[in-house]
């Protein structure tokens, strides 16, 4: 059977971590996130842009598996690298074919600002 790359848009609009409008709440839960038909045998690719502001951990993952995201930006980035595109490889078998929850959470005295979280995967 032939498969294809299908691509989810999360989140289009940026977002920043701690939330300084919601009780600086470090983290995040995105749920309802339909990968419909994905071959959870393969690969999939997680893409974004951030920005970091200080000294911060960013710990992302999908539904209950481990993090596919576990990096601490200590010393802080240069002015020159911000903002930046990322891109993480992450096992198919992260992801159902609907009602996925991403969870993204910060650490640590600074922040992240996010957007164009966008999720590439096979199809059956």
């Amino acid at each position: 059977m032939p498969s294809f790359a299908q691509f989810v848009a999360i989140r289009d609009d940026l977002f920043l971590l701690p939330d300084p409008a919601n009780n600086s709440i470090s983290d995040l839960h995105i749920k309802n996130i339909d990968c419909h038909g994905v071959e959870r045998s393969r690969s999939a690719l997680l893409l974004f842009r951030l920005k970091v502001n200080n000294v911060v951990r960013l710990l992302m993952h999908f539904n209950d598996h481990e993090h596919i995201v576990d990096y601490n930006f200590d010393p802080p980035e240069p002015e020159a690298t911000r903002p930046r595109s990322w891109h993480e490889v992450i096992p198919g078998n992260h992801l159902r074919d609907t009602d996925n929850v991403l969870t993204i959470a910060v650490q640590g005295e600074g922040s992240v600002e996010i957007s164009d979280l966008v999720v590439v995967y096979h199809s059956r």
